[in-house]
C-alpha cells in the first residue's frame, strides 16, 4: 500500500487548482467526477482511482476523491469505512484527523489497553524454565 505522497503524484487531478474538487454544488462535483472516471475530454480514467477513494473513505475526507462524492462515501456501509480506516492503520497510513478518524484512533487505543492489563503481575517460574531446558 502506497502514501498519499506517492500516488497523488500520478492522479489525472494533480494539477487541476479548480475548487470544483472541494465544492459541494453539484456542476462542479460532476465536473471533478468526470475527470476522476475519464469522461472528461481526454476519456481516461485516472490511474490512482481506487487508491484515492479508499483514501477519502479511510479519513473521512470532504469533496470528490475517487469519483465520488463525500455525500456517495458517507452513505457506504460503517463496516466497509471501519475496514479502510482498519487497513490504513495497520500500514501506518492513517493520519489523523478531527472526528471520525480521531474517534476510530480513540477506539483502537482503548481496545489496546484492555488488551495489556496492567495488574495482571503473573510470575514467570525461572526454576520451572531452567528444568526444561536441562530435560532436553
Amino acid at each position: 500500500m502506497e502514501s498519499i505522497k506517492t500516488w497523488s503524484k500520478r492522479a489525472k487531478c494533480r494539477f487541476i487548482t479548480s475548487p470544483d474538487f472541494v465544492t459541494g454544488n453539484r456542476r462542479g462535483t460532476k465536473a471533478a467526477k468526470r475527470i476522476c472516471t475519464g469522461l472528461d475530454e481526454n476519456g481516461i480514467l485516472c490511474p490512482v482511482l481506487d487508491l484515492c477513494k479508499t483514501y477519502a473513505i479511510a479519513h473521512d475526507e470532504k469533496g470528490v476523491w475517487g469519483g465520488t462524492s463525500h455525500t456517495e462515501r458517507s452513505k457506504l456501509p460503517e463496516a466497509f469505512k471501519t475496514a479502510c480506516r482498519e487497513i490504513y492503520y495497520l500500514y501506518g497510513l492513517l493520519e489523523y484527523r478531527q472526528g471520525v478518524v480521531a474517534r476510530f484512533l480513540e477506539r483502537k487505543q482503548g481496545l489496546l489497553l484492555e488488551q495489556t492489563d496492567p495488574n495482571d503481575t503473573q510470575q514467570v517460574d525461572l526454576d520451572a524454565n531452567q528444568d526444561l531446558a536441562s530435560a532436553t
